[in-house]
């Protein structure tokens, strides 16, 4: 089995230049159309602190008013130093 990109790698740079602790940032993709199982990642990236914690929750799909879908998420920076990151959607396939 393989792990596909079906998003991304996208770049965030914050407001103010960094992901400040505790903070979050919300996303979305869409229309989304693949409909199988996916994975949200959020991966720091940071030239300074050490502790650079992200954690990804509320992954929903809603259907707009359109038949179509589309994929939100949000990444809160649970670390104790301001961090960037970038996210990615991936998937298994066979």
């Amino acid at each position: 089995m393989a792990t596909t990109i079906l998003y991304g790698p996208y770049s965030v740079v914050a407001d103010g230049g960094y992901l400040a602790p505790n903070a979050s940032k919300n996303w979305w993709w869409g229309p989304f159309d693949y409909l199988g199982a996916v994975t949200v990642t959020a991966v720091p990236f940071s030239m300074f602190g050490s502790e650079r914690v992200l954690t990804v929750t509320n992954v929903r799909l809603e259907t707009k008013p359109t038949a179509k879908l589309y994929l939100y998420a949000t990444v809160t920076n649970t670390g104790t130093d301001p961090a960037n990151f970038f996210w990615m959607i991936t998937s298994v396939q066979q």
